[in-house]
């Protein structure tokens, strides 16, 4: 991987003894789908670019079947905007730019914002659709967002349709500085699927994949049932995670170079009622806070100098996401026989020191 034959120094990066680059200017590098594919090439070879060309074109054939097929169309439930999801980059049909999951630099394992802006401090209530310099949103399937008085509510659908909804702030967060979430009593707990909120560079590779979470993953699903009962979920949790069962309400950690995510039990009643969860991130560790009480520490601090494959940087952000599958172990449709939903009613980001643990 290239993140592991980079060096980095605070916000700089060395990739060869010429080539020396900071991070936020290729943050703001605007790679075409041709630019990313030499980049492939270059490191792994012809075979690689055709095949991430093929792979690329099938998702997107894959997500247009998925949204104009009869089920789709016909389902009554058609989420929050009313329009099936397919995270392309662009306008959201929620007011704020789409995240752009399908974008081309997808191909590199990079599912991060489009538009990293420098770290600066937040304080968003969600009252109406925020701005779209500080926010981006993904919707896929029949999952969405609204705005009102009471703050974001991401909903995912009822089965048999799935979908996911997620906010991710644009400016990043780095070492030094805090992000906190109030949320408004939630059903996560009777959720099959999953949700979470706090920082994460949203990589896809394992290996590059960096998050310090407060985060549900359900355990009611049929496909989850049958794989915990043929012992394919217990097999594939300990190659993923340092528990024996990643399922319930935990804080979920994991550093970059690190196969395995650390998983921290939290108790669920912590999510039916509103509470303010906080984590701190120094160099050395992450703190993590529920109503301003520190509630865990990490010794695995998240270091926000990943790279894709391509060799761009993933920074952090804060972000807070629901999806119908459970990612337990690994994405599965588990598609629940409710709707559920979540609402953050308040989200300050800023240095440590001038960013309060608890929110009104």
């Amino acid at each position: 991987m290239l993140a592991r034959r980079n060096t980095c120094t605070g916000m700089y990066c060395t990739r060869s003894k010429s080539e020396t680059w900071s991070v936020m200017d290729v943050l703001n590098e605007k790679w075409s789908y041709d630019q990313i594919a030499r980049r492939l090439s270059q490191k792994c070879g012809r075979f690689f670019e055709r095949a991430a060309k093929t792979a690329f074109a099938g998702l997107l054939a894959s997500v247009a079947l998925v949204a104009f097929s009869p089920g789709a169309v016909a389902d009554p439930y058609t989420g929050p905007s009313g329009q099936f999801g397919l995270g392309l980059p662009g306008q959201s049909t929620d007011g704020l730019p789409n995240c752009g999951t399908t974008h081309p630099r997808t191909l590199t394992l990079n599912l991060g914002i489009e538009h990293p802006q420098p770290p600066r401090a937040l304080d968003e209530t969600f009252a109406a659709a925020p701005s779209g310099a500080d926010w981006c949103n993904i919707d896929l399937g029949f999952g969405g967002v609204t705005f009102g008085p009471e703050g974001i509510t991401l909903q995912t659908p009822t089965a048999p349709v799935g979908g996911s909804a997620e906010i991710v702030a644009q400016p990043i967060t780095v070492p030094g500085m805090a992000e906190v979430f109030r949320l408004r009593g939630s059903n996560l707990v009777a959720d099959t699927g999953a949700g979470a909120w706090g920082i994460s560079n949203r990589s896809a590779d394992p290996m590059a994949m960096e998050v310090a979470w407060f985060g549900w993953k359900g355990t009611t699903g049929p496909v989850t049932q049958l794989m915990a009962k043929t012992g394919i979920s217990d097999a594939l949790t300990q190659l993923m995670y340092d528990a024996p069962a990643a399922t319930g309400f935990n804080i979920y950690v994991k550093q970059a170079g690190e196969r395995k995510m650390t998983t921290i039990p939290l108790d669920p009643a912590l999510l039916s009622a509103d509470h303010s969860y906080g984590i701190r991130l120094y160099a050395d560790r992450v703190e993590f806070f529920v109503d301003g009480n520190r509630v865990a520490t990490s010794a695995k601090s998240l270091t926000g100098r990943s790279v894709d494959i391509a060799g761009r940087p993933i920074p952090l952000s804060g972000q807070i996401w629901m999806d119908t599958q459970a990612w337990n172990p690994f994405p599965v449709a588990e598609f629940s026989p409710t709707a559920n939903s979540a609402t953050l009613a308040h989200y300050r980001q800023g240095p440590i020191d001038d960013t309060p643990l608890t929110l009104p």
